[in-house]
């Protein structure tokens, strides 16, 4: 395009010399004669409409968006293929199929379901679920796994076996049978998220619309997945680590609507080795407050970032127990009766499925007068407990 740009320019300017001795030459006739002879204005009106071709040509956007790798002939990079699709998928929120140049529009890749709609770019659906997790810590602490599929299926051991000792020629026993697998399922559930943007926005070029629809939409989905990982119990949503379906043991406080140190100290050491050496606390921000006030042999069991001389450093995180801690707005608050505090390896504990795709359907109709443009985000998410036995909850007694 810069070549095409520079021959242009060129062009122009021998046009323009060419058209100002003809001017010249006007002038000239019209001082004598009185008038301009035919064969002058003739060539200066072609002169005239040259430039304004020439004018037309430049400030025309060339049909591949602006981006001359992509010019017939030239195979793009990933890169130069990863900016013309980011370019397409932003000229499509803002104006629409109807106004998209026909490459922008193929550069486009429609969903594979009934519902219509594009899809957004990678890069885009992950910038929404880095939004994501500013709203629920559970992808943070929890293994996520990518599908194209609907779902997966996750072989667990359910038996080991065991080493026996033998004498030198004793008889050896067979512990196979007790060595077995099972599976654990998890589906992609179906989750949709609705962007209202004015149309004043939309034809603002500062506006970063990129921007807002992913922190909108991330903080959708982040809400309604934090939810569900915590509380749902697998109808058209994943499954939460509350439900009782997912079998996490659950002790109850000694005390009616509270707990005490011995509590916490009782739920961890629940934990076996491995787990407990990556475990994280999960609770409320409420919550928080109750265990800063707790102590074990007169010490505080909560112990604020520090480095080796106890003062305050960006960056160490402070500890319960000598386990992080995660606040988690989903877990209830302290009340009786409550499940209000977890702990666990969570990594091992719980495995969150993602769809590689988010689909975005653009509708200028619904909220028209308004004068908004809807968009609506959809992406399928799973999520289930795949070993029990690596987290615990803390219910505190009625």
């Amino acid at each position: 395009m810069e070549k095409e740009l520079k021959d242009l320019i060129e062009e122009s300017n021998k046009v323009w010399e060419e058209q100002k001795k003809y001017q010249d030459r006007m002038e000239a006739e019209v001082e004598r004669l009185g008038t301009v002879l035919p064969e002058t204005k003739s060539a200066l009106d072609k002169m005239n409409a040259r430039l304004d071709a020439i004018e037309a040509k430049a400030n025309t956007p060339p049909a591949n968006g602006g981006n001359e790798n992509l010019d017939e002939g030239h195979t793009p990079t990933p890169d130069e293929k990863k900016a013309f699709e980011k370019k397409a998928y932003v000229n499509f929120l803002r104006k629409g199929l109807e106004f998209m140049a026909p490459e922008e529009v193929k550069a486009l890749t429609v969903a594979d379901d009934t519902t219509g709609g594009y899809l957004a770019p990678l890069e885009q659906a992950t910038e929404m679920l880095e939004a994501v997790q500013e709203f629920s810590p559970m992808r943070s602490l929890c293994r996520v796994r990518q599908t194209s599929f609907r779902g997966i299926d996750i072989k667990k051991k359910t038996g080991h076996t065991a080493a026996t000792w033998v004498e030198e020629v004793g008889t050896k026993q067979d512990g196979q049978d007790a060595y077995a697998f099972g599976n654990d399922e998890i589906i992609a559930k179906e989750l949709s998220a609705v962007v209202d943007i004015s149309n004043q926005d939309l034809e603002d070029p500062q506006f970063n619309i990129e921007a807002d629809v992913n922190m909108d939409a991330g903080e959708q989905f982040g809400v309604a997945e934090g939810t569900a990982f915590v509380t749902g119990n697998g109808v058209g949503k994943p499954f939460g680590i509350f439900d009782a379906a997912m079998g996490l043991e659950i002790l109850k406080s000694g005390s009616s609507g509270t707990f005490d140190a011995d509590d916490l100290i009782d739920l961890m050491i629940k934990l076996k080795e491995p787990y407990l050496a990556r475990a994280t606390w999960q609770f409320r921000r409420t919550t928080l407050g109750y265990i800063r006030k707790l102590k074990a042999n007169n010490e505080y069991i909560w112990t604020p970032a520090s480095d080796k001389s106890n003062s305050v450093v960006p960056g160490f995180a402070p500890t319960i127990l000598g386990l992080p801690y995660k606040l988690n707005p989903d877990i209830p608050a302290v009340a009786a009766d409550a499940k209000a505090i977890t702990v666990g390896d969570w990594q091992r504990c719980y495995t969150i499925l993602d769809r590689l795709m988010v689909t975005v359907l653009r509708d200028p109709f619904t909220q028209a007068l308004n004068g908004k443009v809807r968009f609506v985000y959809r992406k399928r998410t799973g999520g289930k407990v795949v070993m029990a036995e690596a987290s615990k909850i803390l219910k505190l007694s009625a």
